[in-house]
């Protein structure tokens, strides 16, 4: 070893201890060169063989003394120097990888003249190369908002899938994606001072589908609220609520927006309304509803009737008016007042809303207006009552009185007026009254007159007086073969208008055994029923202002029974006169009973078809006479018997 070799080796163990001791005791192990040289050593990127000014965590660094400069070997410190020393390469060939971020300072122990210990210092910054931080958010189709939160970088760049890498900042910001499927975003991080300094981080993400047309199915209008109802946002999606402006649609201010439904505080009505799509990158030109509008209702009452108002942009293709929550009916589209006379009460209170629908199935909508409620106020003149009249069956003279606009409410007040005084008969709400008392005769015939009274006590005027046909029938000859019909006419409640009828007549239960129109005040019935010992007939009249057939009472004839029974009969089989046999008219119920001279029933017969040939228990008849009584129960419900004798003879 040459003597110049050894005081090399001597000097850099000298130097390192120093250092070592220098970094215990927090001094610099040997003061730097008050005039530094012009070249200094330098730093080099291994993986690249750049030369760099700064260093990278991680990342392997070389360095080169300068040309013809013989150095003792380099010292590392973390931070100033004075520092914690990191190592101490004994040459300059040893590479040396930073461990953590910040400044660290280098010195090179120098063996050139005229200073051969000099120590030349530089300082070099270590830099962090974390994986950047960011997330992501899929917008509509052809777009991604990317949010990067990291704060290492001082610059960074984007790339969506395979793409080029663009130019990043920190923050959020949409950017141009595919517009279906699947991709990803790298974030690329790097330094301005340090350009080799750098990392990237990858995410997948799914392109968010299509999405159709938000609906907005219901609107309703409670109190000083409106509230909406909808279905749910499409995933990745959110809802916007605006309202239509004199400029468009513009969002509304105080809505509390939930998931399926929206209520807005103190609206003005009416007002329209839409849903807007809307997504993280605020994506211009997402599909929005079709506006529904509130409707505006009031009601005021007038005169008998409440007459409700509204109005609405809404357009719908059909409304539904409601009554204390009854539908009133239909009302036509293009309507704006409706007028309710129905039923309409004074002194009551009624609530009215109407719903407009539009679209049908999947797509239909409807808004409900806000309630609006009023009292009825009375007719200035009250309706005058109609009156309809006719006879049952039961021959009791029945009313009908109708209202107009009054289906229900009020009272009627009925009147029998005739050849004397009126008679108040009833004061009654019921729109049907029977008058059992009437007596039906020509000589007392009865009219009748109603007058309305509604709940507050108003009185309408009378009204006309309507009076039943009535008829009479009597027999025109002693048999009762022809019958003389007459009858007073109907008075309807329209005197003028024309009566047209038709003579009915009856069997005993009601039904129709022949029927003729007639005309004037009387007919003669030439051909009655043969068979029909009471003959009932009945007027059947139509017109006179009646919207119902009218029908007089029944009136009724009843003839004789006629009898006739044989003195005496010859059972001997010579074909004349050989039995006994009943004949008569009106013989429907009868029994016939023969008894001998001692009182023995020898023969009975209830039918005109059993006669008696004489005999007894099958034996020949026995000459001599018999008594016969015989029983006969009329149509009218009567019973007559009658009695007689007869004899068999040769």
């Amino acid at each position: 070893m040459s003597l110049v070799t050894y005081y090399r080796h001597l000097l850099l163990i000298v130097l390192t201890t120093l250092a070592a001791a220098g970094s215990a005791s927090g001094q610099v192990p040997c003061s730097t060169s008050p005039n530094p040289p012009a070249c200094i050593f330098r730093a080099f990127d291994v993986q690249t063989g750049a030369e760099v000014q700064s260093f990278c965590v991680g990342r392997q660094v070389r360095f080169e003394p300068c040309p013809g400069r013989v150095g003792l070997g380099l010292v590392f410190y973390e931070g100033t120097p004075g520092s914690t020393v990191v190592c101490a390469f004994p040459n300059r060939t040893d590479l040396y990888t930073p461990t953590q971020a910040g400044p660290v300072t280098i010195t090179e122990n120098a063996n050139n003249a005229p200073n051969p210990s000099t120590i030349y210092a530089r300082t070099f910054n270590v830099v962090a190369t974390p994986a950047p931080s960011f997330s992501i958010v899929p917008c509509t189709p052809g777009s991604v908002q990317i949010n990067i939160t990291d704060a290492t970088y001082d610059q960074y760049t984007v790339r969506i899938g395979s793409g080029a890498a663009a130019p990043a900042t920190r923050g959020v910001a949409s950017y141009p994606a595919p517009a279906s499927g699947s991709s990803t975003v790298t974030v690329t991080g790097s330094y301005a001072a340090a350009g080799l300094c750098t990392n990237s981080a990858t995410q997948n993400f799914t392109v968010l589908p299509a999405p159709a047309a938000p609906l907005v199915r219901s609107l309703r209008v409670e109190g000083a609220t409106t509230q909406l109802q909808f279905d749910a946002a499409p995933a990745g999606y959110q809802y916007v609520l605006e309202q239509a402006t004199t400029g468009g649609f513009g969002p509304v201010p105080g809505a509390q927006l939930n998931t399926t439904s929206a209520t807005l505080p103190n609206p003005a009505t009416p007002g329209c309304y839409r849903l807007r799509l809307t997504d993280a990158c605020q994506s211009p030109s997402l599909p929005a509803s079709t506006p529904l509008c509130s409707i505006a209702l009031t009601a005021t009452s007038a005169n008998g009737h409440n007459t409700i108002n509204w109005v609405t942009d809404g357009g719908f293709s059909s409304y539904t008016l409601r009554r204390d929550g009854q539908a009133l009916g239909a009302v036509p589209a293009g309507a704006t007042s409706f007028t309710d006379s129905v039923n309409v009460v004074c002194g009551v209170r009624y609530c009215y809303r109407l719903e407009g629908s539009s679209g049908a199935g999947a797509t239909a909508v409807s808004s409900v207006s806000n309630e609006s409620c009023v009292l009825a106020v009375p007719r200035q003149v009250q309706p005058v009552p109609r009156l309809q009249v006719s006879f049952n069956e039961r021959n009791v003279v029945v009313l009908t009185a109708t209202v107009p606009g009054q289906a229900g409410s009020g009272q009627l007040t009925y009147a029998r007026t005739g050849t004397g005084a009126p008679v108040v008969l009833a004061t009654t709400s019921r729109r049907l009254y029977r008058d059992s008392l009437v007596n039906v005769s020509p000589a007392n015939r009865s009219c009748y007159s109603a007058r309305y009274q509604d709940v507050c006590g108003n009185r309408s005027a009378e009204s006309s007086s309507v009076c039943p046909a009535l008829l009479q029938a009597q027999p025109a000859d002693a048999e009762g073969n022809t019958v003389n019909l007459t009858w007073l006419p109907l008075v309807g409640p329209d005197p003028s208008a024309p009566v047209s009828y038709r003579l009915l007549t009856l069997a005993a239960d009601g039904a129709i055994l022949q029927s003729t129109a007639v005309t004037g005040t009387s007919y003669l019935d030439t051909r009655p029923p043969t068979d029909v010992q009471v003959l009932r007939y009945r007027l059947e009249a139509t017109g006179g202002g009646q919207t119902a057939v009218s029908f007089s009472n029944t009136a009724s004839v009843t003839r004789r029974v006629k009898v006739f029974v044989p003195t005496a009969f010859t059972p001997n089989g010579d074909g004349l006169n050989d039995v006994l046999e009943v004949k008569g008219r009106f013989l429907n119920q009868f029994t016939f009973i023969v008894l001998d001279r001692n009182g023995q029933e020898v023969f009975r017969s209830t039918s005109r078809s059993k006669a008696w040939d004489g005999r007894i228990n099958n034996e020949r008849p026995v000459l001599g006479a018999y008594v016969w009584r015989l029983e006969v129960k009329e149509e009218t419900g009567q019973t007559s018997v009658q009695h007689g004798t007869v004899t068999i003879v040769r």
